[in-house]
């Protein structure tokens, strides 16, 4: 997986390639902001192989361009909008987006404008396809997954299996990754959602962008041209989620991220988050979170 090629493109400007020979292995206590490469991979059959797993993995305004994909299958969430060109074209897609890519496929990816987030997992193995196959997961096929929750907490499970400091069980690595998947197809199952209006993508893209400033709805209303009571039922039928709520979880999912950085205080971070009352967001935080986020900060210390 050397060699790959990491693309920053706007599309009114030129192409910058960024070239690198290996990846990097991060290891940290917090699992938001992990991305670890395995080598040598810790469970590596031809029933299942695990390569590497990326939680919430923060990204800078980029597109991500393989043309020939990676020799593994990648399994791939992504929490904001982001650019994807899957079998029925190039679009904006998400949040909230599930796609898994065939080995050897083209992947292109990402968002030129802002910032943007993703889970992620390399692997191969006849049983990782036979899961994706029983679980109706389409190879290619861009796919809308509101609880990001599932990926992510198996990801969570399936890492410290593989690196807590014994050898790893692969049945147990099995029964982590089927269950993520055999999750991820009901809820496909379950939820027929209806096309969504532009308005409403153009509304969730405002919040991404903005979401650590002041939101009021009567602003939104304002803004997109409709009532407060019809907006925040559309955002709920469309989306799965109160606007606020949206904005909530933005918020302390970048508090969270933050909180990994030892040179800001609460205050701080509270601040950049989009909380002028650390009180408040400490409340939030322990509400999301179960713990405060001095705790939470504690736990991410190696």
């Amino acid at each position: 997986m050397s060699g790959l090629l990491k693309q920053t493109e706007s599309p009114n400007q030129g192409k910058q390639w960024l070239g690198f020979s290996s990846f990097c292995v991060i290891f940290r206590s917090a699992m938001a902001g992990l991305k670890h490469f395995f080598k040598p991979y810790p469970i590596d059959t031809r029933a299942l192989s695990i390569h590497g797993i990326g939680i919430q993995e923060e990204i800078g305004p980029a597109l991500i361009n393989r043309p020939r994909g990676t020799k593994d299958c990648l399994l791939m969430y992504f929490y904001q909008p982001c650019f994807v060109r899957d079998r029925s074209g190039e679009a904006l897609r998400g949040p909230s987006s599930f796609v898994v890519w065939e080995p050897s496929t083209p992947q292109w990816y990402g968002n030129p404008g802002g910032n943007w987030s993703h889970s992620w997992l390399h692997g191969e193995g006849y049983k990782l396809r036979r899961w994706l196959k029983e679980a109706r997961i389409p190879w290619n096929t861009v796919l809308a997954v509101d609880e990001a929750t599932v990926f992510e907490r198996h990801l969570e499970m399936l890492h410290r299996e593989l690196t807590g400091g014994f050898p790893p069980d692969e049945k147990i690595a099995c029964n982590i990754l089927e269950n993520a998947l055999r999750e991820i197809g009901r809820e496909l199952r379950m939820v027929q959602a209806p096309a969504v209006p532009g308005w409403l993508l153009e509304l969730r893209g405002h919040l991404d962008a903005t979401y650590t400033k002041p939101i009021r709805l009567a602003d939104l209303g304002r803004r997109f041209h409709r009532s407060i009571p019809y907006l925040c039922e559309q955002f709920h039928r469309h989306f799965q989620t109160p606007v606020m709520e949206y904005v909530i979880r933005l918020r302390l999912q970048r508090a969270a991220y933050l909180l990994r950085d030892q040179n800001l205080n609460i205050g701080e971070t509270a601040r950049l988050s989009g909380y002028e009352d650390i009180y408040h967001f400490s409340k939030m935080f322990k509400k999301r979170y179960g713990k405060s986020p001095r705790s939470y900060r504690a736990g991410t210390v190696t």
